[in-house]
């Protein structure tokens, strides 16, 4: 026979056999925490390793450190010595044979090799050539990677330092001096960018712009007629509609 559970009015009702006691450890099991205790480095690195691209990205970026400082002190040649003797040489690399890969390269139809005709000793060679005044490409290439990086870390630390200090500085005062400050700053950027001829930056998504400006290699003159653009207005409209597209 199946027992059908008794109903109670309130629970003033039920009796104190009916209850089950509770383990005291119940809350303490619940309220464990069962993964072990990360600080925030930890925790960072663990949501960069699921991140496969950013993995990829970053071992490729410690590479290319890692051979800028490198060849600070170990480089081929070096990246400013012009020899006019040894201009626009092709690529020469030890053990290949290949066109190409072996100091030759085609003039008027036929292999010629361009090391032989400059007498360059063979145990000289360049591996990416050489540019017009006989330098080293790949040390030029080293060299110009050590500008950029150090280009960019420096743009980064001027973005950490002056930019948030100034953001700081625009948001705890507020009021006035945030909005000084914003257009003071709205106003470099916008000065910054190309300026469009023949029509006010205010209209730019109006009508007007397009009758005003070079579109279809056509103007509307200030008479009403249309008329043909001159090469530089049509120059300087592409690059106002390439402006508007970016923004």
């Amino acid at each position: 026979m199946e027992m059908i559970p008794k109903r109670y009015e309130t629970v003033a009702d039920i009796p104190a056999d009916e209850f089950l006691p509770l383990q005291k450890n119940t809350e303490e099991e619940r309220e464990q925490i069962t993964a072990p205790s990360l600080n925030f480095i930890q925790d960072s690195w663990r949501r960069l390793k699921k991140n496969k691209a950013a993995v990829i990205s970053m071992v490729l970026l410690l590479v290319i450190i890692l051979i800028s400082v490198i060849t600070i002190f170990v480089s081929p040649h070096d990246p400013t010595a012009q020899n006019v003797a040894y201009i626009n040489l092709p690529p020469r690399i030890p053990g290949i044979n290949i066109d190409g890969l072996n100091g030759k390269a085609m003039v008027g139809g036929e292999l010629v090799d361009k090391y032989a005709q400059a007498n360059v000793p063979s145990n000289v060679n360049f591996f990416l050539g050489t540019d017009g005044l006989g330098r080293d490409v790949l040390s030029r290439l080293f060299m110009g990677t050590r500008i950029s990086l150090l280009i960019a870390f420096i743009a980064a630390l001027l973005d950490v330092t002056i930019g948030v200090a100034y953001g700081l500085v625009s948001g705890l005062l507020g009021g006035r001096v945030d909005n000084v400050m914003q257009r003071f700053f709205g106003n470099l950027i916008r000065n910054s960018k190309p300026r469009c001829h023949d029509f006010d930056v205010g209209r730019l998504r109006t009508r007007n712009f397009f009758h005003r400006g070079c579109y279809g290699h056509h103007k509307l003159d200030t008479n009403g007629t249309y008329r043909s653009c001159t090469n530089n207005e049509i120059k300087r409209s592409r690059i106002c509609f390439s402006w508007i597209d970016i923004r």
